[in-house]
This record gives C-alpha cells, structure tokens and sequence, in this order.
C-alpha cells in the first residue's frame, strides 16, 4: 500500500483537516456537516491498483509539506480527525500545541461511525487512566448509535434477545446498532452469520473488540476479541495489559501474546525498545523478528509486572528489534505471528529464569 499526499479531497482513512474559517467552529455536535468545508492538505492511501494520475499533489518536488503543528497555517483549523487509530501518547506535543482538537473517530468499515473523542478531553480526562491499565477511552456514542456490551461469545448469536448489557465497567464485547450498520457480506453466509445479530427488522455488529462503557457512557476499548490471552488466572486483555509497560520511557511499543492452549496459557509480553537514533526498520507480516538478546534495561521488566495487578502474572518476556505490523497500517501490531515466534522462542529454550534477557 502507497502513501500519497492529496490536496483538497476527504477520502477515508486520510487525515482530514477541518477549517474553522468556513464555519465549523459552530457545529453543535462533533461529525455534524457545516454549511460550508474545506480541507488542508491529507494523507490518504492508495491502493497499487490505482493508477498514477497528473496532479501536482503526486509530484515528490511540488507536494505540499508535511503538516507541521507550529506552521500558520494550521491556525485556523478547527478539527482535524484522525481516522483508523488513536493518536498515541507520545505525541502528546503536538495535540497540545495543536491550534485544532484532534478527533479520533472509532468504529468499523461495517457500522461506521460509532464514537470519538478529542485529544483535548484525552489529555485532561483520560490518558493517565489509559497509562494504568484502563484501555483506551475511544468516546461518545455518535447521534442515533447505540452501543452495547455484551458477554464474550465465540459462536453465532441468533437474537439480541439471546444476549445480555453488562453493567458499566464490566469488559465484554463490543456491539453497535444504527441506521449505518451494514446488513450482510456479499455471499459469505457464515461471516454474516458470526459478525450480525438479528434484532426485527435490523441488525447490531459485533465489532470483534472488547472494551466497556463507563458510568458516563464513554466508550473504553481494551483490544481485539481475538487477542485476549487466556491463563489459568483469568482473562488478559492486550491494550491494558501493555500500557502498563509502554508507560516507561525507554519502551517504543509493547505486545501481549499467549502461548500454550486457551485457559492455560503463558502470557508473554514483547518488548520493542526505542531506540536513541529513532531509526526504525517498518517489520511487515511475514517477515521474521528479529530478537534482541541483551538490552540494558530488561532486567527492569518483572518489576514493570508487578507494579500492577493487570500484569502482575506475567513473568516471561522477549525483546524484539521490531513489530511484525499490518502492510496498511503501522499501528496494527500482528500478534497472530508474534505468538508463534514467541511459542518457537520459549520452546527451544531450556528452563531458566522467568524474565527474559
């Protein structure tokens, strides 16, 4: 996947720059169409089946830099949504010097959109939650979506009858009802059948995240379905479990992964370490991590652990030069081939200490 600069274009998955010249800063609800909009410069994806085509924005010499948050012309931007991923915590200067509130939408290409949140509330409200285990707050419910949390169920749900709401607090998956939410996949009757909850005449989506709905109604994600890792003490939810670890200053990025069978097995975290010249090879699936075996602040990692009752269970750690990532996006961490090269990992070697060196 190419990554091409446009100009004066809203396609999803870009980084749209609202004007607040134009009006927008009136709005009354965020997502709610102004009269008029206007969009800065944005980087959109572009797929190799798109052919080239004559405009000046795709000219490497006449492209408009890249967006920078001290420039001028940011001043007048009322928001800037960032779709496909929440703005990390490490740049945190930039949303704080920032002229506009960045928005992070959140939701599937099924039921989109669901929820979001300004950088200006994270900032004040609910990063130093996410720092302690808490997940990550993805918002409020847009107008006309409802969202609902449900038990963890691996197999189809033929009525939302069938199903029950958790209380505020309680982790569960994720299912979401509006006029958006899409009805079926063309001619897959089983992924409709695994993703769709009849309700009447219309359907909820089940997302395949896991999260929860505070007391407020805000939306807390805590990681995908598929990556909870499940030991003998209970369930290990990925997102809460590495913020925890990636709260410490040396660590780029961190991964939850299980080996073993589900309902007995080693949680292990993967440590990506940053690194003093920034320099970062991008790892894709399929290629092969590449481990690190002496670094000089492992040994730091079982107290990290312990520091929370999140993560105290975790006792086996591997470091690695990079994370193996989605072609499309970078902040999508392949856990799936992470776990089987950690499983090869932790199988060939001999029992030893518990923390990884």
């Amino acid at each position: 996947m190419m990554t091409k600069v446009l100009t004066g274009k809203a396609t999803s998955g870009g980084i749209l720059a609202e004007n607040s010249s134009r009006g927008l800063r009136g709005s009354k609800e965020v997502g709610e169409p102004a009269a008029t909009t206007s969009f800065a410069p944005l980087l959109s994806p572009v797929g190799p089946e798109e052919p080239e085509r004559e405009s000046p924005a795709f000219n490497s010499a006449s492209a408009p830099p890249p967006l920078n948050c001290e420039s001028s012309a940011l001043d007048a931007l009322a928001r800037m949504p960032t779709p496909r991923m929440p703005v990390p915590q490490s740049e945190q200067p930039f949303r704080e010097s920032a002229p506009a509130d960045l928005h992070t939408p959140y939701g599937a290409t099924e039921s989109l959109p669901v929820a979001s949140i300004g950088a200006r509330e994270v900032l004040s409200r609910t990063a130093e939650k996410t720092r302690q285990g808490a997940g990550t707050c993805v918002g409020r419910a847009f107008p006309g979506v409802n969202i609902r949390i449900i038990p963890v169920t691996d197999g189809p749900i033929t009525s939302i009858n069938d199903t029950q709401a958790l209380p505020p607090g309680e982790i569960g998956e994720i299912v979401v009802h509006s006029p958006s939410v899409t009805r079926e996949y063309f001619r897959r009757p089983e992924a409709t059948a695994a993703a769709k909850i009849p309700d009447g005449d219309s359907f909820w989506h089940r997302i395949g995240d896991v999260g929860y709905l505070d007391e407020e109604g805000l939306l807390w994600f805590c990681g995908r379905k598929a990556h909870i890792v499940s030991p003998a003490s209970g369930p290990l939810y990925s997102v809460c479990c590495e913020a925890i670890f990636e709260a410490a200053p040396w660590v780029y990025r961190a991964a939850l992964v299980g080996v073993g069978t589900r309902g007995s097995q080693t949680p292990v975290m993967i440590i990506e370490p940053e690194r003093p010249d920034s320099g970062r090879q991008l790892q894709v699936v399929g290629s092969v991590p590449q481990r690190i075996t002496h670094h000089p602040r492992a040994g730091e990692l079982p107290h990290l652990a312990a520091t929370s009752p999140l993560t105290k269970c975790i006792t086996r750690f591997l470091m690695i030069d990079s994370m193996p990532v989605d072609t499309r996006h970078n902040v999508k961490i392949h856990r799936e081939s992470l776990a089987a090269w950690a499983d090869k990992k932790l199988n060939a070697e001999s029992p030893g200490p518990q923390s990884e060196p």
